[in-house]
């Protein structure tokens, strides 16, 4: 009994020893995918220098719709240093070498370039221009409703017919 108790042991020891080996051979040859992770949230600014187009080894992808590409520009710095940041392919088109790049720090916040203005910046100088901005449908509330009567049509089979 003890033998197997001891055996069952050893098997989980293994598996996880193997599977930490494999993880960390895999992440120090293709350290780019926590990589990109960072990048998306740590903040930095300086002037873009370079940008260029990366393939990954084996198509290895954090997002489907890159499909395997992936941009990312090398900026300087107010030290002088260069760090080479992974962007979405929407910020890379915005991209032009030589040009002020801010990104605050936060999963949310986009990369900014010098003269561009966030969407509440251009929200409030519509405001100040005077210019009516299109009101959306509470499509949330949609939704909600479409939800509750979802429920109780399952609740009391009011779609059931009793012909």
């Amino acid at each position: 009994m003890n033998f197997l108790l001891y055996r069952t042991r050893s098997v989980w020891r293994f598996r996880l020893i193997v599977g930490l080996i494999i993880g960390l051979i895999f992440f120090s040859f293709n350290p780019w995918i926590i990589q990109q992770t960072i990048d998306s949230y740590v903040g930095y600014s300086g002037r873009v220098v370079s940008k260029g187009l990366f393939v990954w080894p084996l198509g290895l992808s954090q997002t489907v719709s890159d499909n395997g590409w992936h941009y990312y520009m090398i900026i300087e710095d107010s030290d002088g240093q260069r760090h080479k940041h992974y962007i979405d392919s929407f910020e890379y088109s915005k991209c032009a070498t030589g040009i002020m790049a801010t990104k605050q720090k936060g999963f949310s916040k986009p990369v900014t370039f010098a003269g561009q203005m966030t969407s509440k910046e251009l929200s409030e100088l519509a405001q100040k221009a005077g210019v009516e901005l299109p009101s959306h449908p509470p499509w949330g509330w949609f939704l909600v409703i479409g939800g509750v009567f979802y429920i109780f049509r399952r609740i009391f089979n009011w779609a059931k017919s009793d012909e």
